[in-house]
């Protein structure tokens, strides 16, 4: 016989959000710095003074919304499925 699936609550659902934003944050911000100097490479730009690569901060923001709500959005969404 199936066991009973039961939906993990609130409390644990925002435990892991919160806990999983920062690292999401900070991840998604340098994965986006890496793409900018690589597109800055293949554009062929130099970077302003002390920066590492063309953009950086456009990418940065860019990168860092992604990881701040899609690292937390892929562990809740894992977290809520239902086992097979």
């Amino acid at each position: 016989m199936a066991e009973r699936w039961e939906r993990p609550g609130l409390g644990r659902s925002v435990a892991v959000g919160c806990l999983l934003a920062l690292p999401g944050l900070f991840g998604g911000g340098m994965v986006a710095v890496a793409i900018a100097k690589f597109v800055g490479e293949l554009r062929r730009c130099t970077p302003p003074e002390g920066l590492p690569a063309c953009g950086t901060f456009e990418f940065l923001m860019v990168g860092a919304g992604i990881g701040l709500l899609g690292l937390p959005g892929l562990a809740l969404w894992r977290l809520h499925r239902r086992p097979r």
